[in-house]
């Protein structure tokens, strides 16, 4: 997986479709994910 840091939240989108889990709980893992 390739996590940039200077845009996470494209690279989540990317990464976790919209359909699997809702925009919060995706942008929330996501900056777990990268930190």
């Amino acid at each position: 997986m390739k996590v940039r840091q200077d845009s996470p939240r494209p690279r989540a989108a990317k990464t976790v479709p919209t359909e699997r889990r809702p925009l919060s709980a995706q942008f929330d893992g996501d900056r777990r994910r990268l930190r």
